[in-house]
Order: C-alpha cells, then structure tokens, then sequence
C-alpha cells in the first residue's frame, strides 16, 4: 500500500489519523519545549505557546 503525502486527511482510518495527529502535536510540542530550553535567557517569540 502507497503511503499518502500527508497533507491529505486519512479519511479511511479517522481514528488512526487523530492518533498520528496527536503523535505530531506532541513530537512539535517537545521540540519547541526543547528549544525554549536551549534558548532559555534569550527572549522567544514562541514563549506565548508553552502550555
């Protein structure tokens, strides 16, 4: 089975594409944790998104 380009909605399967959006959300929110971390001191413009 052909993998779809991601930018389309896995209508098939919705409860595995609300799955696989909630894996991204987190992985995104992680990096970004990560990064205001690294960059702690300096002033971020992602500050606003930490939840």
């Amino acid at each position: 089975m052909q993998k779809k380009p991601k930018k389309y909605l896995n209508t098939d399967n919705i409860e595995f594409f609300e799955f696989s959006w909630n894996k991204s959300l987190q992985v995104f929110r992680q990096e970004l944790f990560i990064e205001l971390k690294r960059s702690k001191g300096k002033q971020n413009k992602f500050e606003f998104l930490r939840y």
